[in-house]
């Protein structure tokens, strides 16, 4: 900031009686403001008018008053200064800390996310390992496999064990069943839809239903199942009067046979150390 002259500053107090100073910052909140006002019965073209003289001592004085304003702006500049010093600083460490924090973040999200990807890939390798095994073993896969979804797949694959003979035959069966499953939810519907195209009379034979699935469905799937005649079964009665029941076994040591009909299935699992409450006991030798 340039020094003010005494010559300048004595002729600004002529011409209007007194003098404020300003002096500010570049941080227009903190605007600081320091005044000196000088007497106004002091007027030099006054007394010269009047005819009086003028006390010598009275222009050191405003050298003097001059001279003290000049090192309080000088003060305040080098207050100003440091503040803006001190304020680029605090700025400086701020971003650092958000920044290293937002990298740590960025890095442990990082390392998660590889963590849960491996997994996933883990997962999904064992669930086409565990799908290869049926193309190992001919005659193990029925077509309602095509009515599983991709959760499911991984769900059978985490817990199936494939690392012995009896573990993937069992794994096999605990596939077959989810898509036996997923298939008797989809008969009720269909059943329903026949009913209500043919004035409330079901199906003679199931490959009836084919047209009245709402997602289509191979007739490979339906040639599976014959249809149980009503009554015939009294324990399957709360299924309904309507009931399918699956031809023959896959595999007769680890399968379950179910039955579906318009109210639920049921399904009776092979217990290979004894009888099973399965009502049909020829079911298992077909």
């Amino acid at each position: 900031m340039p020094r003010i002259k005494p010559i300048l500053f004595v002729v600004a107090i002529a011409a209007a009686g007194s003098a404020v100073l300003f002096v500010t910052t570049e941080d227009s909140k903190n605007q600081i403001l320091r005044s000196h006002t000088v007497p106004i019965n002091y007027s030099p073209a006054l007394a010269l008018t009047q005819g009086t003289s003028i006390n010598k001592a009275e222009p050191e004085d405003l050298k003097v008053q001059v001279a003290s304003l000049q090192d309080q702006v000088d003060k305040l500049t080098r207050e100003n200064t440091e503040l803006r010093r001190f304020k680029t600083e605090s700025v400086s460490v701020t971003n650092k800390s958000v920044t290293s924090k937002t990298e740590g973040t960025d890095e442990n999200s990082s390392e998660t996310e590889d963590a849960f990807s491996k997994s996933v890939k883990a997962l999904a390798s064992r669930a086409a390992e565990l799908n290869q095994q049926f193309q190992k073993r001919p005659g193990q896969d029925i077509p309602e496999l095509q009515m599983l979804n991709e959760g499911q797949w991984l769900s059978l694959a985490k817990n199936a064990n494939l690392d012995t003979e009896d573990g993937i035959r069992a794994a096999l069966s605990d596939v077959r069943k989810q898509a036996k499953q997923n298939f008797s939810q989809m008969i009720w519907g269909a059943v329903a839809k026949y009913s209500a195209a043919n004035n409330g009379q079901s199906p003679t034979d199931p490959a009836l239903l084919q047209p009245y699935f709402e997602t289509p469905v191979d007739a490979a799937v339906l040639e599976r199942y014959q249809l149980v005649p009503p009554g015939s079964i009294p324990s399957l009665n709360p299924l309904g009067s309507f009931i399918l029941s699956e031809k023959a076994p896959v595999d007769r040591e680890y399968d379950t046979h179910f039955y579906i009909g318009t109210s639920g299935y049921q399904q009776y699992s092979v217990n290979r150390t004894g009888p099973n409450s399965d009502p049909d006991t020829l079911w298992i030798n077909r």
